[in-house]
């Protein structure tokens, strides 16, 4: 049998998911303590639940560099959040396949104002 609560506890995933929550302290999410607090009438806060685990744990086992060697994972993800309304910076774009990085490493270079001719 497959530990799914491994996927949910790698990577800090749990305290993803707290801040996703909307946790001021950045405590780690109990979800099943959550869980329990829904009651009988909480259909609808448990797929929230369900929905910031998820991202949560995405998010957390997205790397830094993702940029260098992107995933179906990693751009099926950021594509999801895009569709959601989150504008994606520059990095992410690459990872989506909607950029490549040189352009957006030409675009982030500053330019230098025009140099005088000394050589007259």
């Amino acid at each position: 049998m497959v530990n799914t609560w491994g996927l949910f506890e790698d990577h800090h995933g749990r305290t993803l998911t707290a801040q996703i929550l909307g946790s001021a302290d950045g405590a780690q999410a109990d979800v099943r303590q959550l869980v329990a607090k829904l009651g009988d009438s909480g259909d609808g806060r448990a797929q929230v639940l369900l929905l910031a685990m998820a991202l949560g744990t995405l998010e957390s086992r997205t790397p830094k560099d993702a940029w260098r060697a992107p995933s179906d994972a990693s751009a099926a993800y950021l594509r999801f959040l895009s569709a959601c309304g989150y504008p994606l910076g520059p990095v992410e774009q690459i990872i989506t396949g909607e950029a490549d990085s040189e352009t957006v490493y030409a675009d982030s270079v500053p330019t230098e104002p025009d140099q005088p001719d000394v050589h007259g």
